[in-house]
């Protein structure tokens, strides 16, 4: 199975704000690792880069800010959001409260839902045997992003896909870690197949343990990189 294209069809593009589509733009080159933790974003280069005026731009990045990809420091200018080991928990807890919860109280399993969750496991297929990164990292993120869709809560998609940016922008900083992909890989079929069978306590068990290892994965990632940039 091939990646799946990040492109949005003309309709989709016109139907956002140029704010909401240059803020798009931005997001993917962020968590694709393209723009790296810590890099500072002039925003008259940037906004003739790619096309766009510096105010639209500065709405974009506004938008990125609230999403915790970027901050803006006070006489310094903006820059993508770094990591930090707090921040790191921070993520966990609130995805433990999003995942497990739409587990725990999951009756039945929108067919949108599942579909998503396959197709998710097979690009994270298509990318351990290819060794693409980018593509194990989406997989990872479409498959929460999919799984959050079993709540069929629209507030908690939109949470979701916060979280999952953010998950990316995680992810991208520790890249050169990532040895445990497949794994984590057969960890998310497990899943899976529990939310097939409509065993969704024992889902929840799986994802609990599942996210545990994550966090502890990340934090110790996160540490080793930050101990050898010191």
């Amino acid at each position: 199975m091939p990646p799946r294209s990040t492109q949005q069809s003309p309709a989709v593009v016109r139907r956002k704000s140029a704010p909401g589509h240059t803020a798009d733009l931005l997001r993917e080159q962020i968590t694709a690792g393209e723009l790296e933790p810590g890099t500072r974003i002039g925003v008259e280069k940037l906004s003739q880069s790619i096309g766009v005026s510096a105010n639209t731009l500065r709405e974009a990045l506004q938008l990125l800010e609230h999403e915790r990809l970027v901050n803006q420091e006070l006489n310094r200018g903006i820059f993508v959001a770094r990591i930090t080991e707090a921040g790191i928990r921070d993520l966990y807890t609130m995805r433990r409260l999003l995942e497990l919860g739409t587990l725990r109280h999951a009756q039945t399993v929108p067919p949108e839902a599942l579909s998503a969750m396959r197709a998710a496991v097979a690009l994270g297929d298509h990318a351990i045997t290819e060794q693409d990164w980018s593509a194990s990292s989406r997989a990872t993120t479409d498959f929460h992003s999919a799984l959050i869709l079993i709540g069929r809560s629209e507030r908690a998609t939109v949470t979701m896909k916060q979280l999952m940016a953010e998950l990316r922008l995680t992810i991208s900083s520790v890249r050169e870690a990532m040895q445990l992909r497949s794994q984590f890989q057969e960890d998310r079929r497990a899943i899976l197949a529990r939310v097939e069978q409509g065993h969704f306590e024992a889902a929840a068990g799986l994802l609990a343990d599942y996210l545990d290892k994550g966090e502890h994965a990340m934090v110790d990632w996160h540490r080793q990189l930050s101990g050898n940039a010191s």
